[in-house]
């Protein structure tokens, strides 16, 4: 429960200090699929970050165990990737700012307390930052947990590597069920 606890409180100072911008230009998705576009298990980068999309699933009503359990309005989608400092100076991975988009570009944020969860139950000990200081070679390994509205199918993935356009990893045609 403390990390769950620190997770939302580092969620809210990161949006105190604007690290979430609401400029239209900066929150405007990347565009769909385009010829060359990576797809899962393909190297995507964005600024110093290049990110590998290992897994994407979508069908899990609950998340947690015991009695850290917690229903999703819709269901849930995992997406679990690595991401690696590929340039020359220290970066900052923040997980919140990973997205889901559905076939009309709509974005879709992870869902904090239910990734906290998950990880808690799938791999006790595993860190549940929120953002993580990455030094250039570094790299982390994670799963975000998604609540998605029924019928709602996501096609990409928009990745960030800082307050940046980002990325986009196609996922359709490669989706399992969580």
């Amino acid at each position: 429960m403390p990390a769950l606890i620190a997770a939302v409180l580092l969620v809210v100072l990161l949006a105190a200090l604007g690290v979430f911008s609401s400029d239209e230009k900066a929150a405007e998705p990347a565009k769909g699929n385009v010829p060359g576009q990576p797809g899962i298990g393909q190297p995507a980068r964005d600024g110093a970050l290049t990110f590998v999309v290992t897994k994407f699933g979508c069908g899990a009503e609950e998340v947690g165990e015991g009695q850290r359990i917690k229903r999703a309005l819709g269901r849930y989608c995992l997406l679990e990737f690595k991401a690696s400092n590929t340039g020359t100076q220290p970066t900052t991975y923040v997980s919140p700012m990973q997205y889901l988009l559905d076939a009309q570009r709509r974005r879709f944020a992870p869902d904090a307390q239910a990734t906290v969860l998950y990880l808690s139950a799938t791999a006790p000990g595993s860190p549940t930052n929120v953002s993580q200081q990455l030094n250039p070679g570094a790299e982390v390994d994670t799963s975000l947990v998604y609540d998605i509205p029924d019928g709602v199918i996501p096609e990409l993935a928009e990745l960030h590597g800082g307050n940046t356009l980002g990325i986009t990893v196609r996922l359709t045609g490669a989706a399992g069920r969580f």
